[in-house]
């Protein structure tokens, strides 16, 4: 495993021409790090003598040694990465089981073949390769790195500190030049992120590691030191890398496209744009289904009237039945599956007096069943490269309809707001939504749930003291709100709900709630928000001549594509060309709308491929080997034509183009 490829000496003390060559390399290569480096004009700690070996350094901050007594940097980084090399930390995917995905399948059954041929079984330790990325847990002084980087080939390095300091004394230390040349050489990267925070810390590394490709099984992740804000950032990116499975189906984003354009076409369309919203005086209410909900009702329907009221998803039902109509109902999801749970409700009661804030995306069935609706163009999706610009894509919709609810707080100028059933959890781990929730009381929603969502076994710190208790998935829907929460510094957040406690979110009980805007207030303030979105006529925002392009780049892709993938089955090359040539393809189309959307459309599907076949590869030493290369190569030479099989079909029926 063990690849001597980078050993410089460690240098005696800090050195200012090295710091200098450093800075004019981060300059030409990594401004973001050179502007944050320049920016440090003092320093708590410095750089010293240790104390017990003159041979070796260590670095003091407040009288202390930071390594300790008896161990100088260079000594604790020797024994530790030594110890590290011998069962090193390494990131494992599992392989594809049967995604809902024909296109998936076409190479997954192809692998499961070739394996079962082999006699090949999946799971076990991943070895090591020459496209490795190596993920960083505290740098230090950076002596760990520079051992590492001798140690090991790593294609991609991944630095996560949160003391910006020492990034700027390593700069005096190490080689960070030679670094970057070592690793610009090889086709890789050296990322840096630094913050006090750990969730941001965590987020930033996640799109780091996802910028890498799809080569993460086998990921190294080695940590430095332990601190406060470094356990929280490991801890919160590995749940985040759990996650990771693609970016999305090709068939799922097939579905959103058929759906935006429909929903653009079948109806006078009004759209929110990120236009600069006049500012509301009006309180707001946020109501989700978590369990807390049903004792809450009195209280939310004791103030609706001075209050703009936000549903989430299948809260609804349980707000109707109540007797508490909303002014917006939320919905983001583009599957049949939310349109069925909003029909019986839609059977049930009269949803006229309520407008629906939803993506493009959703089923075009949806917007039917409410007396108004409110469409917005979510980023990241094909439908915003094909109508949208930088003034018309929402960011910061995902992942579920509350956090979908909050942006649009911000959105629409409202200022204080006020959290109800958003729980994020349980103190009762077995209730997972509130008791009159489809979730809850229909026997097949139930057993779906329980069967692809685990069961709530983390203790949590609850909002009105205690415990709560959630799981992965709710966490991350937590997270992801809390950044929200963070980002909108001028709007005030009560968490009137008994679930976890949400960071940003002043605790509030339910009964303390008093709002003073009146019935008229709210209904004006409502009024503004729906004119301050931008009319359109029925396909309005359809571009036939945009559409057209995208088809012919898409057709163009694929045919460049499966040219390279020819070309390495005939030259003998090895799984990291075959991922290479994929993960590069689209970009010799630029970064515009239309490359954006060929990524979008097909990067998902191919890089969950690619990993299915990579785990194999990578356990049994076959990045390399014929058999498993022809065996990719014809999976993804069936996929591409299928995948442009399916594209041409939706957008000659949509576009007739």
């Amino acid at each position: 495993m063990s690849v001597k490829t980078y050993a410089p000496p460690p240098v005696d003390m800090p050195s200012e021409a090295l710091f200098l060559r450093n800075m004019e390399k981060l300059a030409a290569v990594a401004p973001d790090i050179h502007a944050r480096m320049a920016d440090i004009k003092a320093v708590a700690g410095r750089v010293v003598q240790d104390a017990d070996d003159a041979g070796d350094i260590n670095f003091v901050v407040d009288g202390r040694q930071f390594y300790g007594s008896g161990l100088g940097a260079r000594a604790h980084a020797r024994r530790e990465v030594e110890k590290y090399l011998t069962a090193p930390q390494q990131l494992s995917w599992a392989p594809l089981t049967e995604p809902e995905s024909a296109i998936a399948n076409l190479m997954r059954e192809r692998v499961d073949a070739f394996a079962q041929s082999r006699g090949l079984r999946p799971g076990g330790q991943p070895g090591h390769h020459r496209a490795a990325v190596l993920v960083m847990f505290g740098l230090g002084l950076g002596e760990p790195l520079r051992l590492l980087l001798g140690a090991l080939e790593f294609r991609h390095v991944i630095v996560v500190e949160p003391i910006a300091e020492f990034i700027w004394h390593s700069l005096w230390l190490q080689d960070w030049a030679g670094w970057l040349d070592l690793l610009a050489a090889r086709g890789g990267t050296l990322r840096v992120t630094s913050d006090d925070d750990a969730e941001i810390m965590s987020t930033i590394a996640h799109q780091h590691l996802l910028a890498t490709g799809a080569i993460f099984d086998g990921t190294y992740c080695y940590g430095h030191y332990s601190s406060s804000a470094l356990d929280n950032t490991v801890k919160r990116f590995y749940d985040r890398v759990n996650s990771i499975t693609g970016e999305g189906f090709f068939e799922d984003e097939l579905i959103m496209t058929i759906n935006s354009t429909r929903n653009l076409t079948r109806r006078p369309v009004r759209l929110i744009t990120n236009h600069r919203a006049t500012e509301k005086t009006v309180p707001a209410m946020i109501i989700g289904a978590g369990p807390s909900l049903a004792a809450a009702l009195p209280h939310i329907a004791a103030n609706r009237e001075g209050a703009i009221v936000f549903s989430a998803g299948t809260t609804l039902g349980s707000l109707l039945r109540y007797g508490i109509v909303p002014d917006f109902h939320c919905e983001i999801e583009n599957s049949e599956e939310n349109f069925d749970a909003l029909a019986p409700v839609a059977a049930a009661h009269d949803l006229s007096g309520i407008t629906l804030i939803a993506s493009a995306t959703v089923d075009p069935r949806m917007p039917d069943l409410f007396g108004g609706s409110l469409l917005y163009l979510r980023d990241q999706g094909m439908s915003a490269c094909l109508y949208a610009d930088v003034m018309t894509a929402i960011d910061g919709t995902p992942p579920n309809c509350m956090t979908l609810a909050t942006r649009m707080i911000s959105r629409f100028g409202l200022r204080e707001v006020y959290l109800f059933g958003t729980d994020f959890g349980s103190r009762r781990p077995e209730l997972h939504h509130v008791a009159d929730s489809i979730w809850m009381t229909d026997p097949v929603w139930r057993e779906k749930y329980d069967r692809s969502v685990e069961a709530m076994n983390m203790p949590m710190p609850a909002n009105f003291g205690g415990k709560a208790y959630s799981n992965k998935l709710l966490e991350y829907f937590l997270h992801s709100a809390q950044r929200l929460i963070k980002n909108a510094s001028d709007v005030t957040f009560f968490n009137c709900s008994d679930g976890v406690r949400i960071a940003g979110a002043a605790p509030r009980l339910p009964a303390q709630v008093a709002v003073r805007a009146t019935r008229q207030q709210r209904l004006a303030a409502f009024a503004k928000i729906c004119e301050a979105t931008e009319p359109h006529a029925p396909g309005d925002l359809i571009d036939q001549p945009r559409a057209a392009q995208f088809r012919r780049l898409f057709a163009q892709w694929i045919h460049d594509l499966l040219d390279d993938l020819a070309r390495i089955g005939r030259d003998g090359g090895d799984l990291i060309d075959i991922h290479d040539a994929i993960y590069g393809s689209i970009d010799r189309f630029g970064q515009g709308a239309p490359a954006v959307g060929i990524r979008i459309m097909a990067w998902g599907s191919l890089a969950m491929m690619f990993r299915h076949a990579f785990h194999y590869a990578v356990r049994h030493q076959l990045i390399a080997d014929a058999g498993l290369m022809g065996v990719v190569l014809a999976g993804f030479r069936a996929s591409l034509l299928e995948m442009r099989r399916q594209f041409d079909a939706v957008f000659k029926a949509e576009f007739d183009v």
